[in-house]
């Protein structure tokens, strides 16, 4: 992603975001709490990111099947489990071991959506940053005091990255941050949708996370029915798809900045919609489809132009 950047920048952000966030762990929280279980299992993750921020030479797959371990391991050391009430899929899906392999598939591809969408300055953390206030309210609305005060650390520190990322990109977020970020997120609202039984419908795990959620199915779809790898990156991504635009057909000088901004509708209407219906189930999926349909309109829009320019 930071091909498009014309000048050498560290990508050690999300590795000082970690290390910030690992000693308030240590310090603050005790070895049995969940927030404490999600840190030190995304070291595990770490471990392949780093060498991927300093060497750039991991291969995809082998990050993609660390995150399905670390998956398994958080999901079995936090005994995450949900009943499911989604219309037709929930006898399915409360089946233990179907359950399991669901939430793997769930978090891992989430963690590799936040990944893809780090491509401009701000975008990974604007989106990291609306996405975790959600979640924040949703928190402050059902009372869980323990929960905000173990999560509410990670919105400071998305914030406090932002002012050195954005607008300028004087430091980046690298694989570590966009994994971090994705990782804590969807383990976090795993365990807070956990925590609220009931309560609320899982569907807005989905309503919530839906952009790197669905930037990821969708280019994985996409690219299997191109006959492309899965596991190889390409320009097609909606983010870099604005910025092509921005760059060589609008021929703006911010480009890099400004893509954030231009795709406002995908990742800012969650944040309006979402406190408004988050207790209704026919709502949220509804929602979810209007969202599917906005972001797919941007893509359908950007790639037309791209192809009568070309």
């Amino acid at each position: 992603p930071q091909k498009i950047h014309s000048k050498p920048t560290s990508r050690s952000g999300g590795m000082i975001i970690f290390i910030f966030l690992l000693i308030n762990t240590i310090i603050f929280f005790d070895f049995n709490d969940e927030i404490v279980k999600i840190v030190i299992t995304f070291i595990l993750i770490s471990i392949f990111s780093i060498r991927e921020d300093i060497f750039t030479d991991t291969k995809p797959l082998n990050r993609l099947l660390v995150i399905f371990l670390a998956s398994s391991i958080i999901i079995y050391f936090c005994n995450i489990y949900l009943k499911f009430e989604i219309p037709y899929l929930e006898n399915l899906l409360n089946l233990k071991f179907i359950q399991i392999i669901f939430f793997i598939l769930l978090i891992s591809t989430v963690v590799n959506g936040f990944n893809i969408i780090d491509g401009s300055n701000g975008h990974c953390t604007l989106i990291t940053i609306t996405n975790a206030l959600l979640i924040f309210f949703i928190a402050v609305e059902n009372s869980e005091v323990n929960f905000l005060y173990s999560y509410t650390p990670i919105i400071f520190l998305a914030i406090f990255f932002l002012c050195f990322n954005y607008p300028k990109g004087l430091i980046f977020l690298g694989d570590t941050g966009a994994y971090l970020f994705g990782w804590y997120l969807s383990c976090s609202l795993l365990i807070l949708l956990q925590n609220l039984q009931n309560s609320i419908s899982e569907i807005i795990f989905l309503n919530i996370l839906f952009y790197p959620f669905f930037e990821t199915v969708f280019s994985f779809i996409r690219k299997i029915y191109l006959k492309k790898s899965p596991f190889k990156p390409d320009s097609e991504h909606l983010h870099l798809m604005m910025i092509d635009y921005l760059k060589n057909h609008k021929k703006v000088e911010n480009f890099n900045s400004l893509t954030t901004i231009y795709l406002l509708p995908i990742w800012i209407t969650p944040l309006v919609i979402i406190p408004l219906i988050y207790k209704n189930n026919y709502l949220l999926i509804t929602f979810l489809f209007v969202q599917i349909i906005i972001y797919i309109t941007f893509y359908i829009i950007l790639k037309k132009i791209r192809f009568t320019k070309t």
